[in-house]
């Protein structure tokens, strides 16, 4: 949100956040996250009930700190295996960017087909956003102005994201295409008319690999590729260093864009909690003076008596 009063004219207004939403940081309509790896739900929909837990996870995301109204992102997450075979999962997810803010309500069916040792799952997800423009918190020097005191324009569109997520228990690999159903109506703010607006498909592919030295010290890198239609496809290169299946320091780079620290620690077998700072190298990360991300995670062990076991994604 605006914490400052901005006088600022409505086209320029929308061509700042448009830029927002397209700086190659920041490229894609869907929330980005640096912690993806330390549970990949957030980005696959086959995850769903691959830990063997009710695994519940907490998110919250603050883009470029230093601009006012620079992107804000919380997700609360839920997802567990149902029967020998399949899992399922819900997500609610809150961004805001400035006077925009969205609204997503998810819920997520997994399948998974078993093989000697590793794993194939399929999942779909589906659900709702709600978009919201608050026209209330632009001050326009001139309030004859037509843009002025809109109120509320919102939208809500219907969306479907499809996953296939492999894995052992020391590799992943998974493939993820969001927004498979893209189109929904909205007010267009110039025209004052109803008119079609566009979620773009996003596409995303995550490979890792974990390479256990000892029992108490393993290294982990992965790989997660982005696409979006008009926009170059962005990269974080991953590198995770594991003691004791207990904590974990890390670092990715994203090219271009930022270099990210991170680092994640089990307080019990069953709350594990983890920290991101995304150090930006581009001009508006350097003004933004990076971004800080926090999640919270608890598994919820599905045995009588058994316990959670950390495992390395």
């Amino acid at each position: 949100m605006f914490n400052k009063v901005i006088h600022i004219a409505p086209k320029s207004l929308l061509q700042i956040i448009f830029l927002l939403l397209c700086t190659p940081n920041f490229a894609q309509q869907d929330a980005l996250f640096s912690q993806y790896m330390v549970n990949h739900f957030v980005i696959n929909p086959a995850y769903a009930g691959s830990r063997d837990a009710v695994s519940t996870f907490l998110i919250n995301r603050n883009q470029w700190i230093a601009i006012p109204g620079a992107p804000k992102t919380a997700m609360f997450s839920v997802n567990s295996p149902i029967a020998l075979r399949a899992g399922a999962g819900l997500q609610i997810i809150n961004d805001q960017i400035g006077p925009k803010s969205t609204t997503g309500i998810l819920g997520t069916y997994s399948y998974k087909l078993p093989f000697k040792k590793s794993n194939l799952a399929f999942g779909l997800r589906i659900g709702a956003y709600n978009y919201r423009f608050d026209t209330n918190k632009i001050e326009y020097k001139d309030q004859t102005d037509v843009y002025a005191n809109q109120g509320v324009i919102q939208s809500t569109a219907f969306n479907a994201d499809f996953g296939i997520y492999y894995y052992t228990d020391k590799f992943f690999a998974g493939l993820a295409i969001n927004h498979l159903t893209n189109t929904l109506k909205t007010s267009d703010l110039y025209k004052q008319t109803v008119s079609n607006q566009y979620l773009s498909s996003h596409s995303f592919l995550s490979l890792g690999y974990t390479f256990e030295f000892t029992k108490s010290f393993a290294i982990q890198p992965s790989i997660l590729l982005r696409q979006v239609n008009n926009a170059p496809v962005n990269a974080d290169l991953n590198c995770n260093f594991m003691f004791n299946k207990q904590f974990w320091v890390g670092f990715s780079i994203r090219p271009e864009n930022a270099f990210v620290l991170l680092t994640q620690a089990y307080v019990t077998e069953k709350f594990r909690v983890g920290y991101a700072y995304d150090m930006g190298v581009n001009k508006i990360g350097r003004v933004g003076r990076g971004a800080h991300e926090i999640f919270l995670g608890y598994d919820f062990s599905l045995k009588q008596k058994g316990v959670v076991h950390p495992r390395y994604f």
